[in-house]
């Protein structure tokens, strides 16, 4: 046999990068119980290994064996070993593996005479492979594939089709030579059975090496996506669970469900493989996300353990698992306890683990930071949870736990108040610890409470302030009123002062606001409380410097930006943008923007950016980030005939706000102060223009189905965005110009309708929006519509149906009128909607507007109009 060098094979032009450097082969030194596995395959979604002459596949649809050799190899060579450590940590400490052979690239040596088999990346660089090498003068027929379920081929692409749900080899590739000499040579599979398929090689040089090539049909982990956290050097932690070899369930169409094996992995900074390392007992294990990294560099991970030989170290705080212990069947809660473990971050070695959890049901919400060298966990948890001596609590419906990483002890560990759901932990420098979120009546408060009493509603804020040796409550305040409160954030100025941010819902409209409040360590409020944007929060930080920094996500039009603000409006498609905000220790705002989509910067970068643009200013380019319905402000990337738009970017028109009127033709400008637009290449008519959105109407010429690429220019610079051209897309105004909530309406006698001021049961309400689409007759591109009558005015040529949708039950809407809204610019549509006289009002909001526009149903227009009881 010859066998090419190791330089040779490299320069095959197999694909390098993200795939191959996690794909690869983990030899079974003990740490796998059935000894059929000989190399694990690693980086796959399914569970896939090697024996001495065929290839497993195993999911929860089917169990594959593909046997490729006729006979076992006469040995294996690693032809580029994997550069990661590989450990696995599973049942006694006898039985731990650490620093596992594995290899990117594997070979097993004369599977035939003068063959050899390969196992390494496709040439695509999207799959594991198999590649038959053959040996200058050896024959091609003693090259095949045997699979444990019959198959067939697909002439029209060559895959050879296995009987199963995702089972399809593609045509196999075959080559001779290297490197820029590589000459495809053509290969195709031949039914030989049922079973059993061999190769049809196109004329080669039998003189020189000849490879085979088949993909295998496995899908490789996508790790440049993985998430976890990062230490001071930009390396990765991250969990990586696996599919084990225990069968946990069946599924009733004969797939069988494998028990996961909890698993983490470390990346270096340019995404190479550091480590994986493997925790395994019998059953089912899994690891839960985020980890922390402690005072000495160590990671700390938990997750939840149905194994009662999951690896513990000699000096666990809890050396056996409380149960229920066993696999969890199909579609069941998990079984078992929780697990703490400490990993040597440089190399995965498993430093210390304990079992953590009582009879019941533990759920873990919460790791972070403490301070010194301990980490606090906050965990849901049911009966007999082991507390440390002294506890503030015995029971109760969550538990905390703070352990020392150091000392390798747990320092206390105590129940919280029943019906406390905490969001957030934050540990303080004196070694308490505080706690926010929100709360149902009935919680303890202490003496110095901002708010001793619940403010009623269907929750409100909580905070509670735990003492460092777990036993008592230093402070414990409600925060809320008579709406639905909570506290979704909270961190620490460096003078103490605790700053919490939260959300609740005030007055009859359902409005829902955000609020900043800051409090002394005593309990007292420092600063009161000051309504900001609504919005999901995700991260709330104090500087060093005494800002404080606010990330989340907010839709559309609901919150403010500065004039100096990277995006003005929402570009997000089907979600809420992420929203970054610096305040002063004043509550006075700083700096507040929209975030475009692909930002992923974390809060610090987004702030450290800021104060960088404050040293060197420069003037902002032109950009166009998305073309949003005005109505609602709402990215969907479409448009329609006649839409009000709302265009949002930067440096798009002058600094200053300018509004456009009518011209002597009595249409709006295609031009105004330097700015024009145009779509599919007609001018659109311009309503405002400003540096950071400009209002504008799309043509009512445009064919729907069509892609299009509306241009803006302002100061002989231009840029462009593509879109989706559709017969409606409609949406409605709302009162606070956000497209959801409380709708711009009138009631009959032309009053503004609100909460003081609502409408009658039976009586006609007026709303617009815009999106409707073409009409009949054709509106005209940025002309007004003539005050009346109504039924010489343009309607929507696709029609408009609505319903009202109350609490208790969907009346029959009646559209009085549907088209142009007269005085207003065409594009805009009013409807007049006549509300059911048995239309039920049991409490705000009253009802709640759904249209459906040119047959096409606009689930997103849903506001409601104040209705009196």
């Amino acid at each position: 046999m010859t066998r090419l060098a190791l330089g040779a094979v490299i320069a095959l032009g197999l694909a390098r990068g993200e795939a191959m450097d996690w794909l690869f082969y983990e030899e079974n030194g003990g740490q796998y119980a059935a000894p059929e596995i000989r190399y694990r395959i690693n980086g796959v979604s399914e569970r896939a290994w090697v024996g001495v002459d065929s290839i497993h596949f195993g999911s929860s649809f089917e169990e594959l064996d593909v046997r490729f050799a006729a006979r076992p190899a006469t040995g294996t060579v690693s032809l580029e070993p994997w550069p990661g450590m590989v450990n696995h940590f599973s049942g006694p400490t006898a039985s731990w593996r650490r620093a596992i052979p594995a290899h990117r690239r594997l070979q097993y040596t004369s599977i035939a005479p003068s063959i050899d088999a390969r196992f390494g990346i496709s040439r695509a660089g999207d799959r594991p492979a198999l590649t038959f090498a053959v040996g200058p003068g050896a024959d091609v027929a003693n090259l095949f594939l045997e699979s444990s379920r019959p198959g067939s081929i697909d002439d029209a692409q060559g895959l050879w089709r296995i009987l199963g749900p995702a089972s399809s080899f593609r045509k196999p590739v075959a080559w001779q030579g290297s490197g820029i000499a590589t000459r495809l040579v053509e290969a195709s599979f031949v039914m030989q059975s049922s079973r059993r398929v061999t190769f049809s090689v196109a004329t080669y040089d039998h003189n020189q090496p000849l490879f085979v090539e088949v993909a295998l049909p496995l899908t490789l982990l996508d790790r440049a996506a993985i998430a976890g956290v990062r230490d001071g050097s930009n390396r990765l932690y991250a969990p990586a669970d696996r599919p084990s070899d225990m069968v946990c369930s069946v599924n009733p169409g004969g797939g069988r469900e494998y028990c996961p094996d909890a698993g983490v992995v470390g990346v270096a900074a340019d995404g190479k493989p550091r480590f994986l390392t493997t925790l395994a007992g019998t059953y089912e294990d899994s690891t839960w996300s985020p980890f922390v990294l402690d005072r000495d560099g160590n990671l700390a991970i938990t997750g939840r353990t149905g194994s009662s030989d999951f690896p513990v170290t000699v000096d666990a705080w809890q050396s056996s698992n409380a149960g229920p212990l066993g696999p969890f069947p199909r579609l069941a809660p998990p079984r078992g306890d929780l697990f703490l473990a400490l990993i040597d971050s440089r190399d995965g070695n498993l430093l210390y683990s304990t079992f953590l959890g009582g009879p019941g049901e533990e759920l873990a919400n919460a790791i972070a930071p403490g301070t010194g060298s301990s980490i606090v966990l906050q965990l849901a948890a049911g009966k007999g949870f082991p507390v440390t001596q002294g506890a503030w609590l015995a029971a109760g419906g969550g538990v905390v736990a703070v352990f020392d990483t150091t000392l390798r002890r747990m320092s206390f560990a105590t129940y919280l108040p029943e019906g406390f759901n905490v969001v957030r932990t934050l540990p303080a420098a004196d070694g308490s610890i505080y706690f926010a979120g929100d709360a149902p009546d009935g919680l303890p408060a202490t003496v110095a409470a901002i708010q001793p009493s619940y403010g009623g509603g269907p929750s409100d804020g909580y905070l509670l302030r735990l003492a460092g040796d777990g036993t008592k409550p230093l402070l414990a305040t409600y925060f809320g009123g008579p709406s639905d409160d909570g506290i979704a954030g909270l961190t620490l100025a460096p003078d103490g002062t605790v700053w919490i941010v939260g959300s609740h819902e005030p007055g009859r409209i359902g409005r829902q606001q955000s609020f900043l409040a800051a409090l002394r360590d005593d309990g007292r409020l420092a600063v009161a409380e000051k309504i900001i944007p609504a919005q999901f929060v995700s991260s709330f930080t104090a500087t060093a410097d005494g800002n404080l920094i606010l990330l989340g996500a907010a839709h559309a039009a609901a919150a403010f930006t500065t004039p100096d603000a990277t995006l003005r409006g929402d570009c997000g498609i089907g979600q809420p943008s992420g929203y970054f905000q610096i305040f002063r220790g004043d509550t006075a705002t700083l700096y507040a923007s929209y975030l475009p989509p692909s930002d992923r910067r974390t809060a610090p970068e987004l702030y450290r950016d800021y104060q960088d643009r404050l040293l060197r200013p420069a003037p902002a380019a032109l950009s166009l980030a998305c073309v949003t319905n005005a109505a609602d402000r709402r990215n969907t990337g479409r448009v329609s005939p006649g839409e009000v738009v709302t265009l949002v970017g930067l440096a798009l028109g002058p600094p200053d706000g300018v509004s456009a009127r009518p011209g002597a033709d009595g249409r709006y400008p295609a031009e105004l102060a330097g700015v024009r637009a145009t779509v599919g290449g007609i001018a659109m008519p311009l309503l405002y223009v400003s540096a950071g959105q400009v209002n504008a109407i799309v043509p009512y010429g445009l064919t729907p189905g069509e892609k299009i690429d509306l241009a803006l220019s302002y100061r002989e610079t231009s840029t462009s965005v593509t879109l989706n051209t559709v017969a409606a897309d409609f949406r409605l105004f709302s009162f606070d110009g956000s497209g959801s909530g409380h709708a711009a309406a009138l009631n009959e006698d032309g009053s503004l309708n609100t909460a003081s001021n609502p409408a009658r049961r039976g009586s006609v309400v007026t709303v617009w929006g815009t999106g409707a689409g073409a009409t009949t007759p054709s509106g005209a591109d940025g002309g007004v519509a003539p005050s009346g009558p109504l039924e010489a005015l343009p309607r929507p040529t696709g029609g408009l149906t609505a319903n009202f949708l109350s609490y208790d039950q969907t009346p029959a809407a009646q559209i009085v009128y549907a088209g142009a809204a007269p005085g207003l610019v065409h594009g805009v549509t009013q409807i007049n909607v006549r509300l059911p006289e048995q239309m039920p009002v049991t409490g705000a909001p009253g009802a709640t507007l759904t249209f459906s526009a040119g047959g096409q149903s606009s689930p997103d227009t849903g506001l409601f109009v104040l209705v009196a009881p």
